[in-house]
């Protein structure tokens, strides 16, 4: 606005130019001193405003204001510099969110992230059989290409230009390619109707030909891209770390390697995570106050427990105690499922060396912790000791996880206030029915299938119902809900033949019952409780996914019908 004390530039002294009033020079000069005097004011009207409005005075504005409000206010009234930004960025902020954390994608990595897509979304699709093998070759190549294509436009986007479909390349060399500004990201809704040519269907073919990607699998897309970027995040993360602690010439620093290459899910990377952390920050780079450096200089605070003395201690050789390296181990139980390498049997019973462990004194060398101070408690050590790094060996874990969910069954037990509330009529009542249901729910019977007639589906869809009611009612303090372990269980079973020495004798029973508890403890009560936990979460989503699409697809069937 303009002062109070300063006019508009439309404002005059009224002075009219009637050439019928005779003027002397002296009026003439003083009237055009006037003017002159008028345009002076104006120019430093205009300049005044100009001033006002340029960026110093913005600047000094907004550091007025930030003396007066706090960071709290300018965030809820949505003033904050990244709320600016966003608000003079020609992109809808919702996009800016999804690709603010990560960079344009580096030569090469469209194609392998459609390739991981792919793994995943045709799985369990069946190829048509009428085509030839060349055929199908080249149409699950099509349908990477599609993917690639889907992927670039939302990640990369399309040059700023009208009509056609083909302004992203398919070609994941020419991402990082000089691009000529303006691009513009599309969404995933833009791209579904309005680029159709580049995912529902081969380039010129006509009817009935199968078609590159269905609706179903393109809504996934951005859910797996996400889960690819938090996969890649998670492998760097573990790279570094193992860098820092092994040399490339150490053979686990190549084991490592080779694991990462191989993983290919989300949850095959925390079990690399959890290994590492164990196995190579823990047992072997600890220092003699008990915490491993931090780059930063701190501390890692170190485990407690059982665990926390074994890691102070020689955990090596307390490990060493039940005659069968854990690599070796895993190997009998996921590769050979029998006792393929046989554990070497101690001559000593296992009370004799625990006390000769708790007595040794090596001179300076790694000794017992002062937690470990009797032959009962080293001997529990060693049993949790092995225990932990058998339970985060991630190709056991993967063999568990895939037990579980052919096996395990669901377990709802109803509480006091389930049983005293849950009548007939309840809203819970199919929940708490389930309590005592024989023979018990295999979860494996509840899940979505993607394959199998309509009756098969429909059933499928009746499971994931019930799961999201159990999991409600479990929230509402009617039931408590848990996933558990086959009874009897088979791969417990098979591991049990694979750790227990097959020699007689008291000493070598002895060393069998510490055995057993070592696969008590890394089963059931280390990794079954985690990856049923996991197993639980997994199968709520996939509920959720499929009521959801159920229901959309009920909405669109009655709206056609209308």
């Amino acid at each position: 606005g303009v002062s109070g004390g300063e006019q508009s530039d439309d404002d005059t002294e009224g002075e009219g130019d009637d050439d019928f009033i005779e003027l002397d020079e002296e009026e003439k000069r003083a009237r055009e001193e006037r003017r002159a005097a008028r345009e002076a004011d104006r120019a430093a009207r205009r300049a005044r405003r100009a001033k006002a409005g340029g960026p110093e005075a913005a600047a000094l504005r907004a550091e007025k204001l930030k003396a007066l409000y706090e960071p709290e206010t300018f965030s809820r009234m949505m003033l904050t510099d990244a709320d600016e930004t966003a608000r003079v960025t020609d992109v809808p902020e919702r996009m800016q969110i999804d690709v603010a954390e990560r960079a344009k994608p580096v030569r090469g990595e469209l194609r392998k992230e459609a390739e991981w897509c792919y793994d995943l979304l045709f799985a369990h699709v069946v190829i048509p059989t009428s085509l030839s093998e060349e055929a199908q070759l080249n149409l699950a190549e099509r349908r990477i290409t599609a993917l690639q294509t889907v992927l670039g436009l939302m990640r990369v986007g399309e040059a700023a230009r009208g009509g056609g479909g083909a302004g992203a390349s398919s070609d994941s060399d020419s991402d990082t390619a000089a691009l000529s500004p303006p691009r513009l990201l599309l969404e995933l809704a833009f791209i579904r109707y309005f680029r159709k040519e580049v995912w529902a269907e081969e380039t010129g073919a006509g009817g009935g030909q199968p078609t590159l990607l269905t609706e179903a699998q393109l809504r996934t897309l951005p859910e797996l891209d996400a889960q690819y970027c938090q996969l890649q995040l998670g492998k760097t993360s573990i790279l570094e770390r193992i860098s820092r602690i092994l040399v490339p010439s150490d053979q686990k620093h190549q084991a490592y390697l080779d694991g990462l290459r191989g993983c290919r899910t989300i949850e095959g990377m925390a079990d690399i995570s959890g290994h590492v952390r164990l196995h190579v920050e823990d047992l072997e780079r600890r220092d003699g106050r008990g915490g491993r450096l931090l780059p930063s200089g701190n501390r890692r605070p170190a485990p407690r427990g059982l665990l926390g003395a074994a890691l102070s201690s020689r955990v090596d050789v307390l490990c060493e105690w039940f005659g069968l390296p854990i690599d070796d181990l895993v190997r009998n139980i996921c590769e050979h499922g029998a006792q393929h390498c046989p554990p070497l049997d101690e001559p000593d019973p296992p009370m004799v060396l625990a006390a000769a462990f708790v007595q040794q004194d090596d001179g300076g060398a790694r000794t017992p912790s002062a937690e470990i101070c009797k032959p009962e408690v080293a001997l529990r050590a060693a049993v949790e000791a092995y225990a932990q790094q058998l339970a985060v060996h991630p190709v056991l874990r993967s063999r568990i996880r895939a037990h579980l969910a052919a096996t395990a069954s669901l377990s709802i037990t109803a509480t006091p206030t389930g049983k005293s509330q849950v009548d007939t009529s309840h809203r819970y009542r199919r929940v708490t029915a389930l309590h005592a249901a024989e023979p018990p729910v295999l979860v494996r019977t509840l899940r979505p299938s993607a394959t199998g007639g309509e009756e098969e589906r429909r059933e499928a869809l009746r499971g994931a119902e019930m799961i999201l009611l159990a999991r409600k009612a479990a929230a509402d303090g009617f039931v408590k809900l848990n996933l558990l372990p086959p009874d009897p269980d088979s791969l417990l079973a098979t591991a049990h033949g694979c750790f227990l020495s097959q020699g007689a004798g008291d000493t070598t029973q002895a060393w069998n019952e510490q055995r057993g508890r070592v696969l008590a403890r890394a089963f059931q009560g280390l990794a079954y409780p985690q990856l049923a936990a996991e197993l639980l979460e997994s199968i709520t989503r996939e509920a959720h996914a499929a009521v959801a699409a159920a229901a959309a697809a009920a909405v669109a069937a009655a709206a056609v019908a209308a």
